[in-house]
């Protein structure tokens, strides 16, 4: 569900190749998208 202040984006985190997760972060800016790799 979405959040009324609007103050998370989208964070994919690439596990392995072919795995990811999805989640909202508050550390990304609403309306960005951000990608990460796992370590």
């Amino acid at each position: 569900m979405a959040s009324k202040d609007a103050s998370c984006g989208i964070l994919v985190t690439r596990l392995h190749p072919g795995r990811y997760t999805v989640a909202l972060d508050e550390s990304v800016p609403f309306g960005e998208t951000y990608e990460a790799i796992a370590a």
